[in-house]
């Protein structure tokens, strides 16, 4: 580490996280000596944090994301694959994201993107912490928490009120198929249709029973009451059929423990 990357006297701000629950961190840079430099400054900074995999192309981030399902994503926006900064918006909604570039110009796009900063290079120490204690203090990191604590710290949700074009409509969480993120939203999905609701997916969940909604994707949070059954397609992907519904949500790898035996 040279010096101008000296981590400095300032205290991390802690984690708000169950001390059993390590961060997951996704890297994507496209340099490989940089992608090394900024895992290491990483796993320096937050040593109990996981460093889940470090990705070098649009295409390696967008199965990364899907597969690893990480809580944190330190991302240089000009990776291969794409020249235009907006394939950022492609990548599953509600992702936490530290922007890392060499383009000053480039603040505009990564708060209207509702990142959680972004972070200039040459990186220092220094910066990076203050992107990370930042992160610790946004909800879409620190959630899903465990089975269990959303219950325990929040006031759960007797009713969740939703916009569907000019109506609103309210309706009983135990009434709720499942949930979808929809940037900066959630995306309600019931028998009695769907709705927006203005509020991020982690947050929702966090207010909604833990035993009976469950994540099984970055995207989508299901009600347990409304699964049928759950399968392996063709190609290896497990898959969650919905009561009365003809949609087919996809499980996460990272979050099939869900629906393992007991």
């Amino acid at each position: 580490m040279n010096d101008n990357q000296e981590l400095g006297p300032d205290v991390a701000v802690p984690d708000r996280r169950p001390a059993s629950t390590s961060i997951k961190v996704l890297i994507a840079e496209d340099d490989p000596s940089q992608r090394a430099a900024l895992t290491d400054l990483v796993t320096a900074l937050r040593p109990t944090w996981t460093v889940v995999a470090g990705v070098g192309s649009v295409a390696e981030v967008e199965a990364a994301v899907d597969s690893l399902a990480p809580d944190l994503c330190l991302i240089d926006i000009h990776l291969q694959g794409s020249d235009d900064p907006n394939w950022i918006k492609s990548l599953t909604a509600d992702l936490a994201v530290i922007y890392v570039t060499g383009d000053p110009d480039f603040a505009v796009h990564a708060f209207d993107s509702d990142a959680i900063d972004y972070v200039l290079k040459p990186i220092t120490a220094r910066r990076l912490k203050r992107a990370l204690d930042r992160a610790v203090q946004d909800p879409r990191v620190i959630g899903p928490l465990l089975p269990g604590a959303a219950d325990a710290g929040r006031e759960l949700l007797t009713r969740v009120t939703m916009s569907r074009g000019t109506e609103t409509i309210v309706v009983m969480p135990q009434d709720i198929a499942y949930l979808e993120a929809d940037m900066k939203y959630t995306r309600v999905v019931t028998a009695r249709g769907a709705g927006l609701v203005r509020m991020g997916i982690n947050e929702l969940c966090s207010r909604l029973p833990a035993d009976q909604f469950v994540r099984i994707h970055r995207r989508h949070v299901v009600n347990l009451k409304f699964v049928d059954s759950v399968k392996r397609n063709e190609f290896g992907y497990m898959e969650v059929f919905l009561l009365g519904r003809t949609e087919v949500l996809r499980v996460s790898k990272s979050f099939q423990q869900v629906f393992r035996p007991d």
